[in-house]
């Protein structure tokens, strides 16, 4: 099949769950700094540091809890390629991340 033939559907409105946005804006300095993925990875974690911020769900240090199957279904991304970039993040000191509870889960903070 040739998708390059077909338009492009976006969805309705109606149809996008309420606690997503169906975007991610990047800023093109940052891209050109550290690169397009880790750039729209940084830009999708704060669009989700936000998100859970207006839904008071931010834990006492600001930080938040987001599976990689989350991760990889919004962002089409292998869990490899998720685990990657977090590891590329936090090396640049953007991000920072620590497991908690029981079962353990991984927090993002952003730095």
């Amino acid at each position: 099949m040739d998708r390059s033939k077909q338009p492009i559907q976006f969805p309705d409105e109606e149809e996008i769950p309420s606690t997503e946005e169906p975007w991610i804006s990047t800023n093109k300095i940052l891209i050109r700094q550290i690169g397009l993925l880790p750039a729209v990875y940084y830009s999708y974690l704060l669009s989700k540091r936000f998100y859970f911020k207006q839904q008071r769900e931010l834990i006492d240090d600001g930080s938040f809890h987001i599976t990689d199957k989350k991760q990889s279904q919004d962002l089409m991304l292998g869990i490899d390629k998720i685990s990657s970039l977090r590891k590329n993040l936090i090396s640049l000191k953007l991000i920072s991340t620590k497991r908690l509870g029981i079962p353990a889960r991984l927090y993002y903070k952003i730095l």
